[in-house]
């Protein structure tokens, strides 16, 4: 048995020599145990009976910290955090709100100013001045309409430790004057216009026979390169090709750049 006082717990000998008396404090248990009991109750009535106090003005409240069990917690966590979908869905719908209102009058607004300065008098001013910006400009040559360029054949060449992709292409001379050099960049793509590779071609001494060329070239391949071995699987009839020019030097030594 243990002293209620105490705590105290007497051996085996001590409880057979005297079970109601602890050895230590001296006290005895039951009489300690029944002034427990009566300063208890009477505390209680004490409680009961005082009055309550109500004060008209708040008291400031200082919380230093929260003990919580790990569960209780969790629980309230998910609470808290369904608590914040509708306050989150509400904020968006105001930030949403002002964005397109905000937008709204700006564009308003600018476009009112632009109509405002621009004051139309009679219905044959507005026709003069939409004659007047329908004037002709002259345009720089379109590359495409220069050269043109056709995908011929694609191959594989793998001899003597070389491995390239092999190209053939026909080039036609656009431009009515003899070419001496040419520079551009070779756009292979797929059906989808997926472009597998990029090539820079130049040739300074183009074989013209008339106004046509072919040309016939290699790209160095790479097995560990992605490009390489999708131009590699692809066929001429998947493929899509286009030339983008960039330079041309004719025979009477005027050079093009785009």
């Amino acid at each position: 048995m243990r002293c209620p006082k105490c705590k105290y717990e007497p051996t085996m000998a001590e409880q057979i020599s005297n079970k109601e008396e602890c050895p230590k404090c001296g006290i005895f248990y039951e009489k300690y145990r029944a002034q427990q009991k009566e300063n208890f109750s009477v505390k209680t009535q004490v409680v009961a009976d005082k009055p309550s106090v109500q004060t008209m003005a708040g008291q400031p409240v200082v919380v230093v910290g929260i003990q919580m069990r790990f569960w209780s917690m969790v629980v309230f966590m998910v609470k808290w955090a369904f608590a914040a979908i509708p306050a989150l869905i509400i904020i968006g719908l105001i930030v949403t709100a002002i964005t397109i209102f905000s937008t709204g009058f700006i564009t308003g607004f600018g476009s009112s100013s632009k109509v405002s300065n621009f004051p139309v008098s009679s219905g044959s001013s507005l026709e003069s001045r939409v004659e007047a910006k329908e004037e002709p400009i002259d345009s720089p040559p379109v590359r495409a309409e220069l050269i043109s360029a056709v995908l011929v054949d694609k191959g594989f060449y793998d001899e003597n430790y070389e491995t390239q992709n092999t190209l053939k292409i026909s080039f036609e001379n656009k431009t009515g004057r003899e070419i001496r050099a040419f520079e551009g960049v070779v756009i292979l793509s797929d059906l989808l216009g997926n472009v597998i590779k990029r090539v820079k071609l130049s040739d300074s001494a183009p074989a013209w026979v008339g106004d046509k060329l072919l040309w016939s070239g290699s790209i160095r391949y790479n097995q560990f390169i992605q490009e390489d071995q999708e131009l590699k699987d692809a066929s001429v009839d998947s493929l899509k090709m286009n030339f983008e020019l960039n330079k041309i030097l004719y025979k009477d030594g005027e050079l093009q750049e785009f």
